[in-house]
């Protein structure tokens, strides 16, 4: 991988030292002489309060900066490389805050005002320039001792205190060098004693199970310290899950326990070094990967793993995650015309359906490849590492080391590179004939500045491993703060075809804040519909994963996805990309481990099916279908036969004519060979069917009518509408007149009122010739 931007801002960055050297060197007759420092306690350990009194002489007319850091190293080093095992608890940042990079930009101020212009004071004491008009002051600053993760490394056994002073403007590239005098004191160092035994783990599960062989992960992250620690697992998934692999199979050369290949029962056991005793921290992962028995799974199951560690002294701790089987892999939305058709009418169903989500298809963690030395530092022709392949740079393959540091069985790939500027890289081989043109990579990476706060380290996108240029996409983190502005570590993209460019992202979440020495998980999204549209995201190892991706871009430039296409025959993969020192230093030494790869699911043999509602009784009659793929009509269901597809979505349409006045429900299904179907939301027509009655009135009543005569009057009532008319009801006002002697068919209103009154109920379609009748006396006449 070229990286021709970082080579020129590490020259810009070596000329703009080199002037604030000189400058620095001619205005050093103002500094301060540190003339003591002292540690209350004496030996403290890590995460303790210290009382920090520092005694020094500075000029009458002159403020005093001041930075206090205590470090992991032998001496001071660059105020500007976070990670490197030098931390700041006195700065500009603050008393008592902690951070590696005190400067807010590269070469900005590092200082905390010690004491303001004193504008005068007994000259007692010569200050590094031997001004005679000095004076003794002293400053005490109450600090803690940073935890034992700002230090890297598995066994720290010794701190260092370092004092810095100038009389004005202390800025980071002047950290190493200021207030150096002849009669200076010696930087203050103590055996760092043991932590209180602890320890931490996590938990989490990667992989959508979907389908039949459907592979899972289940990983453990721990941190454990002063003690030893049992992690121990069980097989989940109630017989549904069996074992592919598990790992690590060895803890300094002591075999962890598991059941064999193919289980689907039994337990895990790793027992982790003991490190009692022992100051400084250790950790790593283990993990399981299992695969899908059912065919199909059943939608819904959970299989939730429960971690346990255990520690002597501490007790014990459970870590959970919980993996679904069937979520958003395969979906289908329904929807309908109108709530309300008209009886006789169309209604037409719209069946929206997606084939989305990723696939969990290899998993490499380094814990399976031996440890040792692999490639060569200055050429080629080493040894291959298994599994995956060299990309040459620069007429070497770099040299690539995979130990385990800290004896807790969890190894890691480290990459070097020679003297002469290449970027050398590795590439994935365990995707049998899949190229990597869209899908998900994921990665632990570490970034090992080794003295250069311009470090970064790369995980390959898409690299064809064979172009002499090193035509490849690549999302890097960093902790360089030259680049784009930035004032601390982050994430970018890069592509080189063959020339580097380094686009600005659109930023769409929380800047991850990069550190050196410290594991980030790294997850990349290459989009399945454009294979030139990326998504990234990292965060640190143990965390839990954050929502959502924090940057995003899609490439646009013509001529380099030209070069970029992954469908040219090239064979792309994804890897990783060592980094160079443009000085011509070794530099790079950057750590990588458990590699992830996720491909676009496929849906084999695909179909959407749809039950025409009631086809029995003919409540709905099928009349057409159409869509991106054509159905077919039989035995009541419409069937669409969509093959096998990835990563897709449409919408089918069929539709019918309503038969029914009562409501209509439906939904339908999407399935594919060995998975598991999923069903869509439900809806709900109502149809709308006009009441149509029949009604006639005769008498037997001859004209002229006759006081005293007797009426009757005869109502005749039919439904001729499309549907039962609900809650049926008659009334007939008593002529003026007349009184009501009675009636037939259960009228009210008779004798008594003036209205006859007939509630009928339902009326189903089709009742007709009925009747219902009344009588009276004529008791007025006009």
């Amino acid at each position: 991988m070229r990286n021709f931007r970082f080579g020129k801002l590490r020259a810009i960055q070596k000329i703009v030292f080199i002037c604030l050297f000189i400058f620095t060197a001619s205005i050093v007759y103002a500094n301060p002489k540190v003339i003591s420092v002292t540690m209350s306690p004496t030996n403290p350990t890590f995460g303790d309060a210290v009382q920090i009194t520092v005694t020094y002489c500075s000029q009458n007319n002159n403020s005093a900066m001041i930075d206090i850091a205590i470090s992991s190293q032998p001496t001071k080093t660059s105020a500007e490389l976070s990670g490197n095992g030098q931390v700041f608890v006195v700065s500009r940042a603050g008393i008592d805050v902690a951070t590696s990079q005190p400067a807010a930009t590269t070469g900005g101020e590092i200082g905390w005002l010690a004491n303001a212009n004193p504008n005068g004071g007994t000259a007692n004491c010569s200050d590094c320039a031997a001004n005679a008009q000095s004076a003794i002051r002293t400053v005490a600053y109450t600090v803690h001792v940073p935890p034992a993760s700002y230090f890297p490394g598995c066994n720290v056994t010794k701190l260092y205190l370092y004092v810095g002073m100038k009389d004005q403007n202390l800025n980071a590239p002047e950290w190493v060098g200021s207030s150096v005098c002849s009669s200076d004191p010696a930087a203050l160092s103590w055996n760092i004693g043991t932590i209180t035994k602890n320890f931490t783990i996590s938990k989490r599960t990667e992989g959508v199970v979907q389908a039949q062989d459907d592979l899972v992960l289940f990983s453990i992250d721990y941190e454990y310290w002063n003690g030893p620690l049992t992690i121990t697992d069980v097989v989940p998934g109630g017989g549904d899950l069996a074992l592919v692999s598990y790992g690590p199979t060895s803890i300094n050369g002591v075999s962890a326990t598991g059941p064999a290949v193919g289980a689907t029962t039994g337990t895990f056991s790793w027992t982790m070094v003991d490190r009692t005793g022992q100051p400084g921290t250790a950790s790593g992962t283990v993990w399981m990967l299992y695969k899908e028995l059912k065919n199909p799974p059943t939608a819904n199951t959970k299989y939730t793993n429960s971690a346990t560690g255990t520690m002597t002294g501490v007790g014990s701790k459970t870590a959970n995650a919980t993996n679904t089987v069937g979520q958003a892999a395969i979906s289908i939305l329904k929807d309908q015309s109108e709530a309300n058709p008209n009886y006789g009418a169309n209604i037409t169903y719209y069946l929206t359906y997606n084939v989305n989500g990723m696939q969990l298809v290899a998993y490499q963690p380094i814990d399976d490849i031996a440890t040792g030395t692999y490639g060569t530092l200055n050429g080629t022709g080493g040894t291959t590492v298994p599994g995956w392949s060299f990309v040459p740079e620069g007429g070497t393959e770099g040299q690539w080391t995979i130990a385990d540091a800290c004896s807790t069985g969890d190894r890691v790939i480290t990459g070097a590179v020679g003297a002469t500027k290449e970027y050398p890289g590795l590439l994935y081989n365990g995707i049998t004939g899949s190229k990597l043109c869209g899908g998900i990579i994921e990665s632990d990476v570490l970034i090992n500045p080794n003295g250069y706060e311009g470090s970064d380290a790369i995980l390959l996108i898409r690299s064809d491993g064979v172009s002499p240029n090193g035509d490849a996409y690549a999302v890097a983190i960093s902790v360089d703060k030259n680049i784009g502005g930035y004032t601390g570590g982050h994430i970018e993209f890069q592509a080189c075809t063959p020339a580097c460019v380094w686009p600005t992202p659109t930023i769409i979440g929380a800047d991850p804040t990069i550190t050196a020495n410290k594991w980030w998980r790294v997850k990349v999204w290459i989009d399945p519909a454009n294979q030139y549209h990326f998504r990234a995201k990292a965060w640190a190892k143990g965390d839990p994963e954050p929502a959502g991706y924090q940057i995003e871009w899609t490439d646009t430039d013509a001529t380099r996805k030209t070069t970029m296409n992954c469908n040219n025959g090239t064979n792309w993969k994804a890897g990783y990309g060592e980094q160079g020192g443009d000085d011509g230093t070794n530099w790079a030494k950057d750590s990588y481990n458990n590699f992830v790869v996720y491909n676009p699911r496929m849906s084999a043999s695909t179909t959407v099916w749809d039950t025409v509602p009631n086809a029995a009784d003919g409540s709905v009659t099928y009349t057409g279908e159409q869509g991106p793929y054509t159905g077919a009509y039989s035995g009541g269901v419409v069937t669409f036969t969509l093959g096998s597809i990835s990563d897709e979505g449409g919408t089918l349409t069929w539709w019918g004519k309503v038969n029914t006045c009562n409501p209509i429900t439906n939904e339908s299904w999407i399935g594919g060979t060995g998975e598991v179907p999923q069903k869509s939301n439900q809806v709900v027509a109502s149809p709308y069917c006009a009441e149509i009655s029949g009604l006639t009135k005769t008498t037997t009543a001859v004209s002229p009518v006759i006081l005293g005569d007797n009426v009757t009057w005869v109502i005749t009532y039919c439904n001729d509408g499309v549907g039962t008319m609900h809650g049926y009801k008659i009334t007939d006002p008593v002529p003026a007149g007349m009184s009501c002697v009675g009636c037939t068919g259960g009228c009210t209103g008779c004798p008594g009122t003036g209205t006859v009154t007939w509630s009928l109920g339902d009326i189903p379609k089709g009742t007709c010739n009925q009747s219902v009748t009344w009588w009276g006396k004529i008791t007025s006449v006009p």
